[in-house]
C-alpha cells in the first residue's frame, strides 16, 4: 500500500512542466506599479477630501482687511455694494478701524441665514460687525466713523422676549469702538426693558431715547401678543467725556426720528417751526418756515443755510413721498418767518447731510437705484456723489456724516464668495468618486 506522500509524489512527476516565464520579472513591477497607482488615487482622494475642508472652514483667508487705525482718514465711495453673505466677521479679521458706512444685509452661516451689519472701511473693504447680543435693527454710525451705537439684549433675561414679537426687548445700548473693538454697554431701566427706536448722534453726542415696554398683553393660552411703550426719557450721552445728561422733555423731543444733526446739535422741526437743541436740552427756536413743509429740516455746520423739502402733496393723497428742495438763508437774529426758495431739478425723497456750507447732500431714487447728490444751494447745481447697489434701499445704508465731506474714490467691488457647504459637499463628492475609481482599478488590475 503506497502512502500519501507517495501518491503525492508521483501526481507531481507525472504533471506538465511549467513553460518558461521570461517576463515574470516585468509582469511583477507592472503589478507593484498598478497597486502604487491605486493608492495615489486614494491619498488625492483624502488630500482633496482635507483640502475643501479647509478652503470651506475659512473663507476669511482670501480677504485683507487694513489694519485698524484711529487715524484712517475717511473717504467716500462712488457706490455701496451689497456684499457676500459669506463675507467674513470681525472675530476673525479683528477691528476694521473707522467706517465710512455700515450696511444691513442678510449673512449667512452653516446652520443658514439670518441679518447682519456690514462695515465699509476708507479702503472700500467689507467685513461683518460681530455684534452678537444686538436686537432691533436701529443703529446708530457716528460722524467719525469710529462708534456704532446699537442695542442690545441679555439673553439672561427671558422677560425680554415674552411680548411673542420674535425680536427681544433691549436691556440697554450699546456702543462698538471700532479701532480697539471694545464695548460700552449703558443698561436701562425697565422690567419689560426698552423698545428699540432710532439713535442720533450729534458731534460726539449720541441722543438715545428711552422707550419703556409695559408688561405684555396675553392671548387665551397665555402667550404674549405684544404691549405698548412709553417715552420716559431721552438720554444726551457725550462719548468724549462719558457724561450723560437725561431730559424730561418728552413730548419735544418724542420728534427724534425726524431731528438731523448740525455740529454737536440736534435740528428738530414740528408744524413749521425749526428748533436746535444743545446738548443740555436747551431749545433755541430757529424760524418760522412759510409753505407746506414735508420731512425734515437741514442746518449747515455753519448755522448760514438751512434746507427743507417742499410737501407737493398735502393731503396725502398721493403714494410719492419725494419733494422738491427749499433752501433759506439764515438771518443772523434767527425766529422769523422765512420763505425758503425752490430749487431747479428733480424732486428728492430725503436730505442726508452736507458735504460743505453751501453743499446739500439729498437722496433719490434714478432707474431704480438709490442715489446720493450734491446739490449747491446757492447755485443749484448737481452732481451725482455715489450710487447704491440695486437690491439696496436708502434705510439699509448709514453713512459716516463726515465721509459726505471726504475725497470720492472709485469703489471696488467685493469679491464673490462661493458656499463653503457646497465647496465641502463637491470636494466629498470627488473624494469618494476618486477613491471608488481607485479601488475598482486595484480590484480589476489584481484579478488579471
Amino acid at each position: 500500500m503506497t502512502t500519501l506522500r507517495e501518491r503525492l509524489t508521483d501526481l507531481a512527476d507525472e504533471a506538465p512542466y511549467p513553460p518558461d516565464a521570461p517576463d515574470l520579472w516585468d509582469r511583477g513591477r507592472r503589478y507593484g506599479r498598478r497597486r502604487r497607482a491605486g493608492a495615489a488615487a486614494v491619498a488625492l482622494a483624502v488630500v482633496v477630501t482635507i483640502a475643501s475642508g479647509v478652503l470651506s472652514l475659512a473663507p476669511w483667508q482670501e480677504v485683507s482687511v487694513q489694519p485698524a487705525s484711529a487715524e484712517s482718514e475717511l473717504r467716500l465711495p462712488d457706490r455701496v455694494y451689497r456684499p457676500s453673505p459669506w463675507t467674513p466677521g470681525t472675530d476673525d479679521t479683528g477691528p476694521a478701524g473707522p467706517l465710512v458706512a455700515v450696511v444691513e444685509t442678510e449673512r449667512a452661516s452653516w446652520t443658514g441665514y439670518g441679518s447682519g451689519l456690514a462695515g465699509v472701511t476708507p479702503e472700500g473693504d467689507y467685513v461683518f460687525l460681530d455684534l452678537d447680543d444686538q436686537t432691533g435693527d436701529a443703529v446708530g454710525l457716528s460722524p467719525d466713523g469710529r462708534h456704532l451705537a446699537y442695542w442690545y439684549t441679555d439673553p439672561g433675561r427671558p422677560e425680554l422676549s415674552a411680548d411673542g414679537s420674535g425680536e427681544p426687548a433691549a436691556a440697554g445700548v450699546a456702543v462698538l469702538d471700532t479701532v480697539t473693538g471694545e464695548t460700552v454697554r449703558e443698561p436701562l431701566g425697565g422690567e419689560w426693558g426698552v423698545s428699540t427706536s432710532i439713535l442720533i448722534w450729534a458731534g460726539s453726542l449720541l441722543w438715545v431715547p428711552e422707550w419703556q415696554s409695559d408688561e405684555p398683553e396675553r392671548d387665551e393660552d397665555g402667550g404674549g401678543i405684544g404691549g405698548v411703550s412709553v417715552l420716559r426719557r431721552v438720554t444726551a450721552w457725550d462719548l468724549a467725556t462719558g457724561a450723560k445728561v437725561d431730559h424730561e422733555s418728552k413730548t419735544f423731543l418724542a420728534m427724534l426720528p425726524g431731528a438731523t444733526a448740525s455740529g454737536d446739535r440736534l435740528v428738530v422741526s414740528r408744524g413749521g417751526r425749526v428748533h436746535l437743541v444743545g446738548p443740555d436740552g436747551r431749545r433755541e427756536r430757529v424760524a418760522r418756515l412759510s409753505g407746506q413743509q414735508a420731512g425734515t429740516a437741514a442746518i449747515d455746520p455753519t448755522g448760514t443755510w438751512l434746507a427743507d423739502l417742499g410737501d407737493t402733496d398735502p393731503l396725502g393723497d398721493g403714494n410719492d413721498d419725494a419733494g422738491p428742495i427749499r433752501v433759506a438763508r439764515l438771518p443772523a437774529g434767527h425766529d422769523g418767518v422765512l420763505t425758503p426758495t425752490t430749487l431747479d431739478g428733480p424732486m428728492v425723497r430725503g436730505l442726508i447731510g452736507w458735504r460743505s456750507g453751501h453743499e446739500l447732500v439729498a437722496r433719490r431714487v434714478v432707474s431704480g437705484a438709490t442715489a446720493y447728490e450734491a446739490v449747491d444751494v446757492e447755485t443749484g447745481s448737481r452732481s451725482t456723489l455715489l450710487t447704491l447697489d440695486e437690491d439696496l434701499g436708502s434705510s439699509q445704508v448709514h453713512l459716516a456724516a463726515d465721509a459726505l465731506a471726504a475725497p470720492l474714490f472709485d469703489a471696488p467691488a467685493p469679491p464673490s464668495r462661493h458656499d463653503p457647504r457646497v465647496v465641502l459637499v463637491a470636494g466629498l463628492g470627488a473624494a469618494a468618486a476618486l477613491g471608488a475609481l481607485g479601488l475598482l482599478l486595484w480590484r480589476r488590475r489584481v484579478r488579471a
